[in-house]
């Protein structure tokens, strides 16, 4: 499928906040149930993006695995295919959602850090499929550097840690031989050495779902080929009612 062609929404199951409770307390006939609303609501859409939790993995891989499979079953039988995003960054004051933490990103920052640490979730699930035609996309990371402030200092180089972090997150998922394309999510408002730097950490870039289409339409238009060589995809929100 071509980058001009997929028509994605973002979804999110209802009836879960945190990102931990989506692969862990929802059951197959809810995620069922809404999906087939979406499809009627938004016949056009032909791919869901959903986000993965390392936490709920690292309680049960098994398990983990077993749900992945069933939400790809179930959007393969409403004729969807699945932008998988691996890792979550995007973190709030109000109402956070989970996912990783400066303090897994850090050499010798803290005890949460560890060489290597998510390389079996990433076999598990990513070699697993690396073939699997309901696979579209692996989105590495949703919203990467997205809890900073542009113009702020960095006197622990959070930044710079959390790049090396994305940059080794593509070479070790294509380490993992994927037929399909890696991609990363990203903002509207990035500097160009950032936007340039993420280009090294992906084949495609994805526009978060959440700046609003005359945000997104403008970033498309502002961005020269020299700046962005690589395909673009943009995710609609849930509550969309037009693909961009």
């Amino acid at each position: 499928m071509k980058a001009c062609e997929i028509k994605a929404i973002d979804y999110y199951p209802s009836v879960a906040d945190m990102l931990i409770d989506h692969w862990r307390r929802v059951s197959a006939e809810e995620i069922r149930s809404e999906l087939s609303a979406l499809k009627a609501r938004r016949p056009d859409c032909n791919a869901i993006r959903i986000t993965h939790s390392f936490e709920a993995f690292q309680r049960g891989p098994k398990e983990y695995a077993r749900r992945f499979e069933e939400r790809l079953a179930i959007a393969d039988r409403l004729g969807l295919k699945v932008i998988s995003c691996l890792f979550n960054r995007y973190h709030d004051a109000k109402r956070d959602c989970g996912g990783t933490y400066l303090e897994q990103l850090i050499p010798d920052f803290s005890w949460a850090y560890a060489d290597g640490y998510y390389e079996r979730f990433m076999q598990e699930i990513c070699l697993a499929h690396s073939e699997d035609p309901r696979v579209l996309i692996w989105e590495t990371c949703g919203k990467p550097l997205g809890v900073y402030r542009q113009e702020a200092e960095d006197p622990i180089l959070a930044t710079c840690y959390e790049k090396r972090w994305l940059r080794e997150l593509y070479c070790y998922i294509k380490k993992c031989e994927v037929q399909q394309p890696v991609g990363i999510s990203c903002r509207h408002d990035y500097a160009e050495e950032t936007l340039a730097y993420l280009l090294r950490c992906c084949d495609l870039l994805i526009l978060s779902p959440y700046y609003g289409n005359e945000a997104m339409s403008q970033c498309i238009r502002g961005w020269s080929p020299r700046q962005v060589s690589l395909p673009v995809i943009r995710v609609s929100g849930p509550d969309e009612q037009h693909f961009l």
